[in-house]
């Protein structure tokens, strides 16, 4: 089966890049095989065609020592270990091109709309990093961000991530007194950003409170940022003196070139929480590459795309969406419940912002679709609206058509595999038009599914650079003997209940 991708989509470029190399690659089916048999070209060649800033070293494919049993290739393997990167760095490239354009765009339940420039990013950015900087704020030092979907948690991510700081983020629905300490004493952060509440559903969450217990809990805490987000309770005297304000910090410093520290291609960037409080570190450029190869590659995201997504800001598909930045697109967010008090809020969103590519999972377009029926809205009407990508847990092409009629019918829709997420992956399906519903892999990744009585395990057969440093520990928390699993299936990626 050949693809239907256009002669100047990225694909097609990409595929022709390799064939002036030798290969005689003519579909997406060689495609994925080459890049799993070729692996270490394949990587080196993303790295490449995607424009990745950083320097990329000599070596693309090394070995570690492993501690207490014999080497194993997937676990040992170190991916481009000279390698030099910045994961803001790659991010804020665009801001040189078009620094008066529109970098982020903000709704939230109540109607406010706001926006941010390229250049009035960077601006901020380089305000926050002042302040993490005197603050002896430095690489791999973690950073908590429990703040709402929002630009200051973009400005925030970004500053972190410039000076080689560790990410840390936690929704603020997931926030509580018992849970949300265990956890950061877990990950021992430096310093944490906070909103002192959010919206959901109508109402106003105060914060202020959870917030004071944790900088009180998590004994690591040095510096704490609060932003007066929704409200502005009255609050005891000592609390101020221990948190620093938003906007206090924004009027203290001149905005200045923001400095990039690089770090190892192998550093921590996100740390996300996993089983329980079980922290989950994803790398620098494992992160970039991967989700640059994804953006690019399989999904052909171009320059001034501007993209949302439905998820929480802890969740990696929320982190998966600010990484298209990188690819010179802007970001559409928005704080609450998108479809609160009726599903007009969400299509205003896109309509307003001119939203090319939106993410979703299947809850919430059936709720999409049970308000259509109650009062049909303009989602036909989104003239530049081209990709939805849903999230479900197996291939159902239902979904597919009752999307495009609650859309449009010539919408490219995409369902993406959720069991991916711990490895920061997706998996795509429907690549090829004309095609209602053809799985394909990950490139690079030799994923395969395998099902026992029980469950479906979807497993990978060999090593990526963006293989969480917790792998074998992931697997170990599920019972499963890892020689057997080796020997039998593979390196588990994810696992559900049978039939799905």
């Amino acid at each position: 089966m050949k693809s239907d991708y256009s002669i100047g989509s990225n694909m097609s470029q990409f595929i022709q890049h390799i064939n002036m190399q030798g290969e005689a690659i003519t579909d997406y089916t060689q495609l994925h095989q080459w890049s799993i048999e070729h692996s270490q070209r394949f990587w080196l060649e993303v790295w490449q065609f995607c424009d990745v800033i950083g320097y990329k070293g000599e070596c693309v494919l090394g070995e570690k020592v492993p501690q207490g049993r014999s080497f194993d290739p997937i676990l040992d393997s170190v991916w481009f270990p000279d390698a030099q990167i910045n994961y803001a760095e790659n991010l804020l490239s665009y801001a040189f091109q078009e620094p008066d354009s529109i970098a982020i765009y903000q709704n939230d339940e109540n109607g406010n709309t706001k926006s941010i420039t390229w250049q009035e990013l960077s601006d901020k950015v380089s305000i926050i990093q002042q302040w993490l900087k005197q603050n002896n704020i430095g690489k791999n030092d973690v950073i908590a961000s429990l703040l709402p979907s929002c630009i200051e948690n973009i400005i925030s991510l970004l500053a972190v991530t410039s000076i080689g700081a560790v990410w840390c983020p936690i929704s603020p629905d997931e926030i509580d007194s018992l849970n949300t300490p265990l956890f950061l004493k877990n990950v021992q952060p430096k310093a944490m950003i906070c909103s002192n509440g959010y919206y959901d559903d109508g109402k106003n969450i105060d914060l202020c409170k959870l917030n004071q217990h944790i900088a009180n809990s998590v004994m690591s805490l040095t510096s704490i940022c609060q932003i007066e987000h929704v409200i502005s309770p009255t609050l005891p005297p000592e609390f101020n003196e221990k948190f620093s304000d938003w906007e206090a910090i924004l009027a203290s410093y001149l905005p200045r070139s923001v400095k990039y520290e690089r770090v190892w291609f192998n550093s921590p960037l996100f740390v996300t929480k996993g089983t329980g409080s079980t922290p989950v570190t994803h790398s620098v450029g494992g992160t970039i590459l991967n989700h640059l190869k994804e953006q690019q590659l399989q999904l052909g995201i171009q320059p001034n795309s501007i993209c949302h997504c439905i998820y929480p800001p802890a969740d990696p598909r929320w982190l998966w969406h600010v990484s298209l930045m990188a690819n010179g697109s802007s970001l559409a967010l928005f704080e609450g419940n998108p479809i609160f008090p009726s599903s007009d809020s969400f299509y205003k969103l896109l309509d307003t912002s001119d939203t090319t590519v939106t993410m979703i999972d299947e809850p919430f377009l059936l709720k999409l679709m049970s308000y259509n029926n109650q009062n049909p809205m303009y989602g036909s009407a989104l003239s530049s609206l081209k990709t939805l990508l849903i999230s479900a847990q197996c291939d159902q092409s239902d979904l597919i058509q009752q999307a495009k009629i609650l859309f449009k019918s010539n919408l490219q829709t995409i369902l993406t595999s959720p069991d991916l997420i711990v490895c920061g992956s997706m998996c795509f399906s429907t690549p090829y038009s004309g095609e209602a519903f053809v799985k394909y892999d990950a490139l690079g990744l030799d994923i395969r599914l395998t099902e026992s009585e029980t469950q479906l395990f979807l497993t990978c057969h060999n090593n990526f650079p963006n293989q969480p440093k917790e792998y074998s520990e992931l697997m170990s928390q599920q019972n499963i003997n890892l020689q057997d699993l080796k020997e039998e299936n593979g390196w588990l990626v994810a696992f559900r209940p049978g039939n799905a």
